[in-house]
């Protein structure tokens, strides 16, 4: 869902090349659950014989590839277990997942494809999978790609905030509040263009320093609560702007949990992960690309495509390393 700032968040056009020879980070979670979403013509899931997810590990490798075909360097972070505040579950859903990834690897293990095909019509096992390939293949193409201890945004803000990326993609809002620096909200590659959010550039409109804009999304709802009812961004900017935090504001009723939600925000989960590319394994690429749907002709010319663009850029990738 993501916190609703976009009436008061203002962004900028730039040109595609600003990310010549730039790290950015994409959330991979995003992408994962969009090309989840892509349909065949028949409208069905693009699937293997085993009703295994083909779809997000084309658009991962698509999208990774006209990335370094720019001369840009992708990182991957991808959304780990969310916190407690987020799943509005107890330990069933994990304990669930578990019993869903047991079986299917039982079931993989006798080529069992009616019990695989059948476990694959749970949202969260495909979800999962999708991950756990796309993972695979990044590594394999030398992008590098973590699955982040919670948050995926949250890990990757910290990246750009520790200088170890220049940008992060994502088209949500939350990032701001995690305190990204830099953040792009859309790729037009027709266009060669990209839309920029400077998170400083927005406190300075919005005249908050970064605890008030965390206090403003808490106010107005995020992943993690509700908000307040009939409080919305403009509303709620004003309030924040003439008390300065929550718990000065007279006529609110006290927020549940609202230092830990703020922590959430100001410390989140996040490991130390220091990203460089690396020479594509083409032998390897072309096995998962072989495995993931690619006919022979269509994989080798997309692996020539991987080498081409790695090495044509090999001057710009070794100066990131």
């Amino acid at each position: 869902m993501g916190v609703k700032l976009a009436q008061l968040v203002t962004s900028e056009i730039r040109n595609l090349s600003t990310l010549t020879r730039k790290r950015v980070v994409l959330d991979g979670s995003y992408v994962i659950i969009s090309a989840l979403k892509k349909i065949r013509p028949n409208g069905q899931m693009f699937v293997n014989r085993w009703g295994e997810p083909l779809a997000p590990v084309h658009v991962i490798f698509y999208k990774t590839l006209r990335l370094l075909e720019e001369g840009i360097r992708p990182i991957y972070v991808f959304d780990g277990i969310p916190p407690i505040e987020k799943r509005c579950n107890d330990q069933r859903i994990q304990l669930h997942m578990q019993q869903l990834w047991k079986a299917y690897e039982r079931a993989k293990e006798v080529q069992d494809g009616e019990t695989i095909r059948n476990l694959f019509q749970s949202t969260a096992l495909t979800y999962r999978k999708a991950i756990l390939d796309a993972v695979e293949l990044l590594k394999a193409m030398g992008a590098p790609a973590i699955i982040a201890p919670s948050e995926g945004e949250a890990q990757g803000a910290a990246l750009v905030k520790e200088n170890r990326a220049d940008f992060l993609f994502t088209p949500d809002y939350d990032a701001l509040i995690f305190g990204c620096p830099t953040i792009i909200r859309r790729i037009d590659f027709d266009q060669h263009q990209i839309e920029v959010i400077v998170l400083e550039n927005v406190l300075k409109t919005l005249d908050l320093n970064l605890s008030q804009l965390i206090d403003l999304a808490i106010l107005i709802g995020t992943d993690f609560n509700k908000g307040v009812p009939r409080i919305g961004p403009r509303r709620g900017l004003a309030l924040i702007k003439k008390y300065e935090a929550l718990e000065q504001i007279p006529t609110l009723s006290s927020i549940e949990d609202l230092l830990e939600i703020r922590q959430l925000f100001q410390t989140p989960p996040i490991i130390s992960f220091d990203p460089h590319v690396r020479p594509p394994n083409v032998e390897m690429v072309q096995r998962l690309l072989l495995e993931k749907g690619f006919n022979a002709r269509r994989a080798l010319k997309a692996r020539n495509r991987l080498v081409n663009a790695y090495y044509s850029h090999r001057t710009a990738q070794q100066h990131l390393t």
